[in-house]
C-alpha cells in the first residue's frame, strides 16, 4: 500500500479518536453534574417542602457574624416553608461580576438532602432567600453550601 493510500485511513482514525474523546467528555460532565443534584427537604416547625437542590461547591457564602455557612433557596420556596419568622439575618454578598447587596436569611429547624442512598442532614441551617426567582437550567431551587 502506498503512502497516499494511508492518508485517508489516518484521517479516519484521528477523527474517531477525537469523537471518542468528545463523547467521553460529555459523559463525564453529565455524570459530575448529576452527582451534585439532591432531593432537598426544608423543614420549619410543622411544615415540609421538597425541591431539587444542587451542591454548589463554589458557594462560600457565610454569615459574617457567626461564620455559619449559608444555603440559598428560591424565595417562594422559603416563604412556603416558613411564611412567618421571628428573626432574619442579613447576609452581605458579592457576585462574580461585582454586583451584590444583602440577602435575607432565616434559620430552619432542619434540612435534608438525599441522593442515591446518600443523606446529608443540616441541623438548624441558615438559608437565604434568593434575590429573585432561581433560574437554573436543571430546575434546582436550592443551592446547598459546598
Amino acid at each position: 500500500m502506498s503512502a497516499l493510500g494511508l492518508i485517508p485511513g489516518l484521517f479516519f482514525l484521528a477523527g474517531g479518536c477525537f469523537l471518542a474523546k468528545a463523547l467521553w467528555g460529555l459523559v463525564h460532565v453529565a455524570a459530575s453534574e448529576r452527582s451534585c443534584h439532591y432531593q432537598v427537604t426544608l423543614i420549619c416547625k410543622d411544615r415540609r417542602v421538597q425541591a431539587e437542590g444542587f451542591l454548589d461547591t463554589g458557594n462560600r457564602l457565610k454569615d459574617p457574624v457567626s461564620g455559619r455557612p449559608v444555603h440559598v433557596a428560591d424565595r417562594a420556596l422559603l416563604e412556603a416553608v416558613c411564611p412567618k419568622v421571628d428573626k432574619i439575618s442579613m447576609i452581605p454578598y458579592r457576585t462574580i461580576d461585582g454586583g451584590g447587596m444583602v440577602l435575607k436569611a432565616v434559620t430552619l429547624d432542619r434540612m435534608e438532602a438525599f441522593q442515591e442512598g446518600h443523606l446529608l442532614v443540616y441541623e438548624h441551617p441558615l438559608v437565604a432567600a434568593s434575590p429573585g426567582k432561581l433560574k437554573m437550567k436543571n430546575g434546582c431551587r436550592v443551592l446547598l453550601h459546598g
